[in-house]
This record gives structure tokens, sequence and C-alpha cells, in this order.
């Protein structure tokens, strides 16, 4: 079954294209999640309506990876959802950035794409094409491909798309060598015995159905997982140097300062080295590795508070900024539409008075018989 069209909800497209401009150094990936939908007519069609962010086990410029533990937890939270909303979810597709290449698939992500297939076969892949800048016009572009994995006979696929000289004109040196040098390995895969090629599905930006679909739940998920990855580097590399990671700078408190946790980290180096004895004249002397492991210590509390630092500035203080301009937008529309409702009801009731008057007997003038027999009532 072929699928027809991937619908994407315009709070997906917020969280993926937010979580894949955080870096332009590393690919950035995660779980689509929403349904399947099968009309009547025989097509298929893959609604996303939720994007799952993913903690990366291996974080590098070319390649990404994740635990298959995550996404046994996203599975778990799809299904929780469905329980809770009454809506059907599952996981339906992934999505992952190319910062400085090409938005085509490799042949690792239609190796990936093609496992998942296997799984469900509308199972589909988005990739965002970030940070490619024309250095003519000083501009950048964010590029967005819906792809599957097919074999080269099927139909719709694609064996390659060469890009002519005209197309590459406006496009920086590392971005022309990345194209070229990705079209290559593409061909020099198609040579190859159960070679992979993708094949296009087409993408609409939906809006939302439902209270489901309209909730930014999943653009805060992903500041979150940017803060869990940091933490969780930061205690990887604490670790492989033998010395683990103070629990002050790993879970900083909301309220403390930064500079409080990049304080204990210093304090406890320092309180190592004061306890390891005096030298002659009472100055301070260093165990075996102490300033060494100190130094080590102290480096990666400074990149970790320099990663946390990143992110508020470049993350974080502008989705509050946005959120925040949304919320006075909002208030903004809402006192619109009291006053447009109060000037409604206003017109409703003056409409109902005037059509009660209109509906009114009118009163009759009084006959000269009538006249006459009150005055004689009068004078009686």
């Amino acid at each position: 079954m072929v699928l027809l069209r991937v619908d994407v909800t315009q709070e997906v497209l917020l969280t993926c294209m937010t979580h894949a401009l955080t870096t332009e150094s590393e690919e950035i990936m995660g779980l689509l999640l929403g349904d399947i939908e099968h009309r009547d007519n025989g097509d298929t069609v893959t609604r996303v309506w939720m994007a799952y962010p993913q903690i990366r086990t291996d974080r590098r410029k070319d390649r990404v990876e994740t635990s298959p533990e995550q996404m046994a937890r996203s599975s778990a939270h799809a299904e929780r959802l469905s329980r809770e909303t009454g809506i059907r979810t599952r996981v339906v597709g992934w999505y992952h950035s190319h910062p400085h290449i090409t938005v085509l698939p490799s042949h690792v992500d239609l190796r990936t794409q093609a496992m998942y297939q296997i799984l469900d076969e509308s199972f589909v892949g988005l990739i965002f094409s970030v940070f490619n800048g024309d250095a003519v016009a000083r501009s950048s572009r964010v590029q967005l491909t819906a792809f599957q994995a097919v074999s080269p006979g099927q139909s719709g696929a694609i064996l390659g798309s060469p890009l002519g000289s005209h197309e590459l004109s406006g496009l920086d040196s590392p971005t022309k060598a990345a194209i070229k040098a990705s079209m290559d390995s593409v061909a020099a895969a198609h040579q190859q015995p159960n070679a992979l090629v993708r094949r296009e599905v087409p993408i609409a930006i939906s809006p939302p159905r439902n209270k489901v679909e309209q909730s930014l739940g999943d653009f805060v998920v992903m500041q979150r997982i940017l803060m869990m990855e940091e933490r969780s580097a930061y205690q990887k590399a604490m670790t492989e140097a033998g010395a683990p990671p103070p629990a002050s700078p790993a879970s900083p408190s909301p309220a403390a300062p930064v500079s409080s946790a990049a304080a204990a980290v210093v304090a406890a180096p320092a309180a190592s080295v004061a306890s390891a004895g005096a030298c002659d004249g009472g100055s301070p002397r260093v165990a075996a590795g102490g300033w060494g492991s100190a130094l080590v210590q102290l480096h990666h509390a400074s990149s970790y508070q320099q990663g946390l630092c990143l992110l508020l500035g470049t993350t974080v203080a502008p989705a509050l900024a946005s959120l925040q301009a949304l919320l006075w937008q909002q208030q903004l529309q809402a006192r619109q539409l009291r006053a447009t409702n109060e000037a409604l009801r206003r017109s409703i009731e003056a409409r109902k008075a005037a059509a009660a008057s209109s509906a009114a007997p009118e009163a009759k003038p009084a006959s000269n018989a009538q006249v006459l027999g009150t005055l004689l009532d009068i004078s009686q």
C-alpha cells in the first residue's frame, strides 16, 4: 500500500524546526507521533500531530543515533495518550536534521528508514536541511522533505536528483561540495546489490483538529530534552575522567543561580587538594592526580555551564519570548471577540425591541358617541 501524503500540524513543524536549528555542528533526531488514516478510496495518509525529541547517544555532524529504550518509551507514551485522550496515537515516523548539507537522505538514512518500514510499511521519515546559506545574498534557507526507502524498481523510486551548475551557483563552497559528495555516494550505492533509493512523499501543513493537536507540550519537552542531553554528556565526561559528577551542577535547582553550580564543582576539587596534607612550611600538597583531576573537573563543569547558557540564550529565551507574544496575541483576540459579542448582543436586543413595538396593536380614536357617553357619566 503506497503512502499518499503526510499531514503535519503547525505545532509539530514549529517543534521540529526549532529542534533542528539548535545546533549547526551536529544532527538532531526525534520521533513523530500520530496515526495512519486509511481512506475509503484506498489512499493512505499519515497524520502527525506530536513530535517526541530523542536524547542522542551518538552526536556527530553527519550521523545521529538513539537508544532502543527511548523508542520503547515513545511507544508507551503514545499508548498512554491513546488511553487518556481517546484518540488513537502511535509512532508513525521519525525526523532528523542535515546541518550544512543537502536535504537528500544518505544511504545510512535509507537503511534506517527501511528498518522502520519493516515494522510499519507506512512509516515515514522527515529531513530538515538547515544552515544552508547564500554567501552572496547573506541569507539562509530551510528545506524539508518526507521520504520512504524502496527498491529501485518500485513505483515512485527516485534514483537521483542531479543538480545543474545554475542551481548550485547561489550556494557557498562547503554546501556545493556536500551536495556533490552526497550525489556521488547515492550513485555508488545504487550500483550495489539490494540497494535502496528514496521515494518522496508529499507533505501538507495542516491546522489542528482538536485540543490534543493544538497542544505545545512537545515544544516544552524539547527544551527539557536539550537540557538532559547536556547533563548526560557532562556526567559521561566526568565518569570517563574517573571522577563522578557532583550532584549540584548535574541537576541545578531552578531557583539557584548558575554560578552556584560552578562554585560547587570548584569547591569539590579544592577540598580534595586541601585534605591531601601539607608540604614543608605548611603549603598545600597535591596528591597524585589531584591537580589533574581538579582541572579536568573544572573544564567539564565550565563546558557544561557554557552549554546551558548557550541553550538559554539561543533556545529557551526565544521560546519564552515567542510564547509570551502568542499569549498577548490571544489576549488581544479575546478582547476583540468579547467586544464584538457585546455589540452583537446589543444589536439583537434593539431588533427584538423594535419588533415587539411594531407588533403591538395600535389604539383607535374614540367615536363621538363614546365621548358623549363619557361626558354624561361624568356629569351624573
